[in-house]
């Protein structure tokens, strides 16, 4: 009965980031986690394309900061095609 009240009352309050797994049907929160945990590892994969990083990388030249600023703005070259 108290899980049933915290799915109906109290859990569309919770953020995401903050919800804790209490069940089976909770596991895709493991995703957000991840998502979360990994956000510069995942900016690097961006900004390579999926190469290696070489001797004169640009990588090297962006700070954390820029990275995710980078991360939250989004890939500005989607945008750049609707715009024209």
């Amino acid at each position: 009965m108290n899980g049933y009240f915290f799915y109906l009352l109290i859990n569309k309050w919770i953020p995401l980031e903050k919800r804790v797994i209490l069940s089976k049907k909770d596991m895709w929160l493991l995703g957000i986690y991840k998502k979360n945990k990994h956000k510069l590892l995942n900016v690097d994969i961006k900004i390579h394309t999926g190469s290696p990083c070489f001797r004169y990388c640009v990588c090297k030249y962006f700070l954390e900061d820029d990275k995710l600023d980078y991360l939250e703005r989004g890939d500005l070259l989607d945008y750049r095609e609707y715009y024209e």
